[in-house]
């Protein structure tokens, strides 16, 4: 019933006896959720790259990537990594900054490293409320609502406007560049409509055009109710994601896997585990689940 911590080796993704003592990932976890009525399966990998091979695993299954770093330290060498395997992968991109609560948290310096490093493609999709160097809420820039810790709505700030204004003129160039329909209405300066908009997000973060920013704070909850309805609306579902390609017995392809809801099970296994648990004693299973 309540927020596990790491410190207290209560966390749900590193449970594990030697990451519990560690207090830092060693493997890829599976951490199914449920939001909005849809199911998002979370692959919570390890960030020391001792234990890289797992996310390159994970990468093999995954239809977006959301590359963790927090408002103090910004980038570091394995956000630039995180970026790279998923250009080599193609897949869509994503930047969540944490810690906000931290002291001298800086998230739109954060930002603007960002912005420095990977290009124009980088808009921030929320950004924090500050009271002096408090963060106390976040507003979603497509929604223009502002929301506390606990995900309820609250009176968006005057000073939020002018950032809205600035980051959505330079979101509605990227969505205008997804179709050419609306690549004209943007130049004869009329508003998309929800639906083109919607649609116009989902394709520029699917190709890599737009690369969305989130924000929050872990042990508060602030900004994490934003971060997972934006996921739902925006990020590619298996069906709309990269395709898996078969091949032959001699390796060479063979054309793409159809994905079907109503089609026979198939499972493909991504990631094994050495050791598993049998009647309370831990199996060596020689790299076989």
């Amino acid at each position: 019933p309540r927020l596990g911590k790491r410190a207290d080796g209560t966390t749900v993704s590193d449970f594990d006896d030697e990451e519990k003592k560690r207090q830092y990932s060693i493997k890829t976890s599976v951490i199914p959720v449920e939001y909005n009525k849809t199911k998002l399966n979370i692959l919570d990998n390890p960030g020391y790259f001792d234990f890289a091979g797992e996310v390159v695993q994970s990468l093999r299954v995954a239809d977006t990537g959301v590359i963790v770093l927090t408002a103090k330290s910004g980038i570091a060498v394995g956000t630039e990594k995180g970026w790279k395997a998923l250009e080599k992968r193609e897949l869509p991109a994503m930047f969540y900054i944490s810690k906000l609560d931290e002291e001298h948290a800086n998230f739109f310096g954060t930002l603007q490293s960002l912005r420095d490093t990977f290009g124009a493609s980088v808009i921030p999709f929320t950004f924090p409320i500050l009271q002096g160097d408090q963060a106390v809420g976040v507003v979603d820039l497509v929604e223009k609502k502002a929301y506390d810790a606990s995900g309820k709505e609250i009176a968006l700030p005057a000073d939020a406007e002018e950032k809205i204004e600035e980051y959505m003129m330079e979101l509605n160039e990227q969505v205008a560049e997804t179709d050419e329909a609306l690549m004209e209405k943007f130049f004869m300066e009329e508003p998309f409509t929800p639906e083109e908009m919607a649609a116009g997000l989902k394709t520029g973060i699917a190709t890599r055009t737009i690369t969305p920013v989130f924000c929050g704070c872990s042990t508060s909850g602030l900004g994490v109710a934003s971060f997972m309805a934006n996921m739902v609306k925006y990020a590619p579902s298996p069906l709309e994601g990269k395709p898996m390609i078969t091949v032959d017995e001699d390796g060479a392809e063979n054309g793409e896997f159809k994905l079907d809801p109503a089609g026979s099970p198939m499972a493909f296994v991504f990631n094994t585990d050495r050791k598993s648990v049998v009647e309370g004693k831990s199996v060596d299973l020689g790299g076989r689940r």
